[in-house]
């Protein structure tokens, strides 16, 4: 993983420090060093990743503090993460692990791709990538049985740009026939989203809380959303919200996303908090709920309350009992962190959009992964808006 060709390590800025980690109530001292990296300004125009903090820790740092049982093992990951972290990873992010539930030569493809020389800029769902895994399975990145739905593999639905209409057949399509309308999305006359699926994530830990020391590479995208991410999931909620066959429960998932973030940014998180524990504890009369529900609605009217002309009202109202089930089901992996989170939630993934860019992986605040050498953790810096798309003269 460390071939990148482009970019620069920055000058004279490799820092030695020493952080603490606390183990059974006591504190210890770990070495570790941190640089920053910074992409060419084309990079970061292009993409909105401007660059990440690094920071390593060798294996024999580590072995010194790790022991064999596995239950060690995850309680010092967890406190080493949420240290780097200033806490916010992985309790308080969306978090993928990348093909952790794939077979060891699908796994190792993983990694040949997140290595070819693109590092953290390799898109998610990129067009190379989906050709190369439809040679090995029929649903590219998924790792669930085939047997099940189709709503449980990685799926796309096509647009005809200027009329918004679906023209691949039916709600969906397996991801890897993306490829049948590779020269139309080139061209610009089409574009695909994830619009009843997308990148699952773990909401405030991992699944099933497996954080072993595979050489796999974790991300954690925040559930307090940085202006990118911010801007990203507002533009695809309008996008989803506005089509004329949308999904509600993925078009809620987004809206959840937004009304967690808003609620950490403006400090009623508590106040979901309380009325999720409370709903664990008694029978909420219904009442009350519709209210809760009403101001979840309103959270959300305000945080588009500059383009209320563009959200169609009807759909959010048939959306609220979808929203107030996906805010709850996020916000109770976070009280419930007990080490076996197996709630999901999705990040939709647009390609060929004009106005939405195609994630990358560096579009994760988070990362981590170990190697021969120790642990790798990034944390990564971007820009404040998305980037806008170059149009053909």
């Amino acid at each position: 993983m460390e071939n990148v060709n482009f970019g620069k390590k920055i000058e004279n800025k490799e820092r030695v420090k020493t952080i603490e980690i606390e183990i059974d109530g006591v504190k210890y001292p770990l070495e570790c060093v941190s640089y920053d990296f910074e992409y060419p300004k084309n990079v970061q125009e292009e993409t909105g990743i401007l660059g990440y903090e690094r920071t390593k820790i060798n294996q024999a740092s580590l072995e010194s503090f790790v022991g064999s049982e596995s239950e060690q093992k995850d309680h010092f990951f967890y406190n080493l993460l949420a240290v780097l972290s200033d806490g916010e990873y992985p309790k308080y992010c969306y978090n993928h692990k990348m093909g952790y539930y794939a077979d060891i030569k699908t796994k190792e493809r993983y990694l040949e791709y997140f290595n070819n020389n693109k590092f953290f800029l390799d898109k998610i769902y990129s067009l190379e990538n989906i050709q190369e895994e439809k040679k090995h399975k029929l649903y590219a990145f998924s790792n669930t049985t085939e047997s099940r739905d189709i709503k449980n593999h990685a799926n796309i639905t096509v647009y005809d740009k200027i009329s918004k209409e679906v023209i691949s057949p039916g709600e969906s399509i397996p991801l890897s026939k993306i490829l049948n309308y590779e020269n139309k999305i080139a061209s610009g006359d089409v574009y695909a989203s994830t619009t009843h699926s997308g990148l699952n994530f773990t909401p405030g830990d991992f699944f099933h809380g497996m954080v072993n020391f595979e050489k796999i590479v974790s991300f954690g995208f925040p559930f307090e959303a940085d202006n990118f991410l911010d801007e990203y999931l507002r533009s695809v909620f309008l996008e989803f919200i506005n089509l004329e066959k949308s999904d509600e429960n993925e078009t809620a998932e987004v809206a959840a996303k937004l009304i967690i973030s808003d609620a950490m940014k403006n400090g009623y998180l508590n106040d979901i908090e309380l009325f999720i524990k409370r709903n664990s504890r008694e029978r909420i009369p219904e009442n009350e709920k519709l209210q809760h529900k009403l101001f979840l609605i309103e959270k959300l009217n305000f945080i588009f309350k500059n383009q209320k002309d563009s959200i169609d009202n009807k759909k959010l109202e048939k959306i609220k009992d979808f929203i107030y089930n996906r805010v709850h089901t996020s916000i109770g992996g976070i009280i419930e962190n007990d080490n076996m989170s197996t709630t999901e939630t999705n990040l939709p993934i647009f390609i060929g959009h004009d106005k939405i860019p195609q994630l990358s992986w560096g579009h994760a605040k988070y990362a981590n992964y170990f190697n021969e050498q120790g642990f790798n953790f990034f944390k990564f810096k971007h820009a404040d808006h998305l980037p806008t798309k170059k149009t053909k003269e």
